[in-house]
């Protein structure tokens, strides 16, 4: 019989912050951690193959999620702040976990079918990316009791949690990519670039990334955004105490302009 962590477990918990789903559970239920707004990580075990809807839906906290395997798992087993492969994988699994409807098939482990897991990974973000940012919606999607008296203002919230979404990850991938060489696609490529340009979230995204000022100033230039017109509007949307990345936009832009000047 299968072991199941009960949907909505921890529906609406402000207070927890991280959770150890034990290992042995097989499914883990419908909304069962949806609006922890306070959750940063959790360890899920290998055993977890069925994965409800909407598991983390909500929990903007959410960074990591790490998958073990064993009798228990133990806080060694927490990666150092300065593996950044294993950083990297937990981001994206916490992505594949807060955004699929069905996300075990893209949960990456560190074993040899990481790449293999990763490309998958990559073909449901461009599914996503492709579906209609209204598609779904459903005012009582965690389960009825909210009283909405005004749909047309959450549909339109939800349109917006929609693109952000998009925008994340697109920017996790094209990140990953700059910081960790992953090989992608060119097809693949242009279509992330390609709704990397139209989204509006995007900018506002970029904008308030804590580090990787360099990477970032690199992923606006692959996308076409970094040019001598579109700069000041950008400068314009970072704030000010925003150095390192202000001088990293400013000096790619730059380099790009004496480029192209000598080229002609």
């Amino acid at each position: 019989m299968d072991a199941i962590l009960p949907a909505k477990l921890h529906l609406g918990d402000k207070k927890l912050s991280h959770d150890i789903i034990p290992c042995g559970i097989s499914t883990i239920g419908d909304w069962a951690y949806a609006h922890c707004s306070c959750l940063k990580w959790v360890a899920i075990p290998v055993s977890a193959v069925h994965i409800g809807r909407d598991v983390f839906l909500g929990c903007n906290a959410l960074k990591h999620v790490y998958c073990y395997d064993g009798v228990a798992f133990s806080y060694d087993d927490l990666p150092d702040d300065k593996n950044a492969t294993v950083h990297r994988i937990a981001r994206l699994n916490a992505i594949a976990l807060l955004y699929f409807d069905d996300p075990a098939t893209a949960l990456i482990k560190e074993n040899a079918c990481a790449l293999q897991n990763l490309i998958s990974w990559d073909d449901r973000c461009l599914s996503f990316l492709a579906v209609s940012d209204d598609k779904g919606f459903d005012p009582f999607l965690a389960g009825g009791e909210e009283d909405y008296s005004d749909n047309e203002a959450q549909h339109a919230d939800y349109i917006r949690a929609r693109r952000s979404i998009k925008a994340e990850i697109i920017y996790t991938r094209l990140l990953s990519e700059a910081v960790c060489a992953l090989p992608i696609e060119d097809d693949k490529r242009s279509l992330l670039l390609d709704a990397f340009r139209s989204n509006s979230e995007v900018l506002s995204l970029l904008n308030h990334t804590i580090s990787c000022h360099k990477q970032t100033a690199d992923i606006y230039a692959k996308a076409g955004l970094l040019t001598t017109e579109a700069l000041p509007h950008i400068l314009e949307q970072i704030p000010h105490d925003r150095i390192e990345m202000r001088s990293a936009l400013i000096s790619r832009c730059s380099s790009q302009l004496l480029g192209s000047l000598s080229l002609g």
